[in-house]
């Protein structure tokens, strides 16, 4: 059982390397795969053990939700689906990555039924043919997978990434290895309060209503005195003449006299 940094998940150093000719079933759990770290060791731990034997082959079988080869800075193209499900040759879905030293195949084609591409008989092959070349084959799985589950089940060791310890381990091939400080669940995780995210489609948490901002208190009575302001002045001028208002003003109201300017008028109303 070891212990690792979610920030830099370097592989135990006390890991015993595998022989050649061993299934190595990597396992992931739900809780730890959301946090990114389980792929980052996947492949630091292939870049440790290829340096002992050239031989080795990382399999992407994360089938619903790959993630694998990002972290290697390779591409998701033609990989395991394809192998299982549409005939494409292994050697058309091995690349060779980091510098040649490992080999890397990809988990492929998305597919609507993972668990069908699980229970194919091609799996067989591929495992089989790895073994008898002497070559080690590291199977990264999800847990959550009845399918997966069978394949770790076969495999001659198997390496379950958790986000904490488990409370007993009674099988001999399983290592656990689990992230120190990570078991916080990710819907328990604290996230910024919504009213500092306003703009980019945040909203306000959940049974907790929002007030009137301070601009909305402040506009309302302005408009307001805006409008009867306005109202007030184009009342005058319907009493000085310059147009009719039905009910308020009549044609014989008097005109202002000659050179007289309203405006100043209405500014001496006001005073």
């Amino acid at each position: 059982m070891y212990a690792v940094d979610p920030g830099h998940p370097l592989p135990p150093e006390e890991l015993p390397s595998p022989d050649g000719g061993e299934v190595i079933a990597v396992v992931v759990e739900e809780a730890s795969r959301t946090r990114g770290w389980p792929a980052r060791l996947a492949a630091g731990l292939a870049a440790r053990w290829s340096e002992e034997h050239p031989g080795l082959v990382l399999a992407d079988g994360d089938l619903s939700s790959a993630s694998l080869h990002e972290s290697l800075g390779a591409s998701n193209g033609e990989g395991l689906t394809d192998f299982l499900l549409y005939g494409a040759s292994r050697k058309r879905i091995t690349r060779a990555i980091a510098d040649g030293r490992h080999l890397f195949i990809s988990s492929g084609t998305v597919v609507a039924d993972p668990e069908s591409a699980f229970r194919d008989a091609r799996w067989s092959t591929l495992i089989t043919e790895t073994k008898q070349a002497g070559m080690i084959l590291m199977l990264y799985l999800p847990a959550d997978s009845d399918g997966a589950a069978a394949l770790a089940d076969g495999a001659d060791r198997v390496i379950r990434l958790t986000a904490k310890p488990p409370e007993e381990n009674e099988d001999a091939r399983v290592t656990f290895i689990f992230s120190a400080g990570d078991s916080v669940a990710i819907d328990e995780v604290a996230m910024p309060d919504s009213d500092g995210l306003e703009g980019v489609g945040a909203s306000p948490a959940p049974g907790r209503a929002k007030g009137p901002s301070l601009v909305s208190l402040l506009l309302g009575p302005f408009v307001l005195a805006t409008l009867l302001l306005l109202l007030v002045i184009l009342v005058l001028l319907a009493l000085l003449g310059y147009f009719d208002i039905p009910g308020i003003t009549s044609a014989t109201w008097p005109l202002p006299e000659e050179g007289v300017d309203p405006f100043a008028l209405l500014a001496g109303l006001a005073g």
